[in-house]
């Protein structure tokens, strides 16, 4: 990882991968976008 990426651990925030995913799907539908593709756009933007 490039050096200007690097979060230090002490200040870096862990999210669990699955309530990420879900909240992202949330989003996505209530944006109007169909179930199938928000949790198809899910699974590329929360890749873990």
């Amino acid at each position: 990882m490039l050096d200007q990426f690097h979060v230090p651990e002490d200040v870096a925030v862990f999210v669990d991968p699955e309530a990420m995913r879900s909240t992202v799907v949330d989003i996505f539908t209530a944006l109007g976008m169909s179930g199938e593709h928000a949790q198809q756009s899910a699974d590329v933007l929360a890749w873990c």
